[in-house]
């Protein structure tokens, strides 16, 4: 059975027959992994599930794979001003998981990487972010505090992993919501010079 079958088996919730979902990934290559989790990234509500319940499908994963997800996730819809439709969309779930979870600014990435995406779903990831950038953040007492009922990874591995995406030239996240939009609507123009 392949790595992205083990993903359609989790969204059905149809676990039966087997002897756990917990660390049925690990047996892949990564690069299957990380396929199966831009697989994930197009069914509703799934992608954040997968990345808390199943870090072996991307504990290793480095910032080339992040590059790689964001690059790659071609299931993004327009986001249009004032249409908050697409609030609970799975298709920027990418970004948000490195921001929340992780602590990583996502939109330094796609500036990074911005030459070698599509410029729609570039153009779009901002405006996403500046529409929902409160979708971004998790109270940190909450998360602190509901964080080993839901997650099958330690916090502190969860912390370790973050530190080394930075150290891997990864940005940290601005502190807070404000800040990130602040952030966004400075560098939006940015956008354009890739165009």
């Amino acid at each position: 059975m392949k790595a992205k079958n083990y993903i359609d088996l989790i969204e059905e919730r149809n676990t039966r027959g087997f002897d756990s979902v917990e660390n049925v990934f690990s047996k892949f290559p990564k690069d299957e992994r990380r396929d199966s989790f831009l697989y994930a990234l197009s069914i509703y509500h799934l992608p954040e599930s997968i990345f808390k319940s199943n870090p072996e499908l991307w504990i290793d994963f480095d910032i080339n794979d992040w590059e790689y997800i964001i690059i790659n996730n071609n299931d993004r819809p327009e986001v249009i001003e004032n249409d908050f439709r697409l609030i609970n969309s799975q298709s920027y779930d990418d970004i948000k998981i490195l921001n929340k979870y992780l602590n990583i600014n996502p939109f330094s990435l796609l500036l990074k990487i911005g030459n070698s995406m599509n410029k729609k779903d570039l153009i779009n990831c901002f405006k996403f972010g500046k529409q929902y950038c409160g979708t971004f953040y998790e109270d940190e007492n909450f998360f602190r505090d509901t964080y080993e009922d839901s997650w099958n990874l330690s916090y502190e591995d969860l912390q370790t992993y973050s530190k080394k995406l930075l150290s891997q030239g990864c940005t940290k996240r601005p502190e807070n919501e404000d800040e990130l939009f602040i952030w966004l609507n400075n560098n939006y123009d940015l956008t354009e010079n890739l165009i």
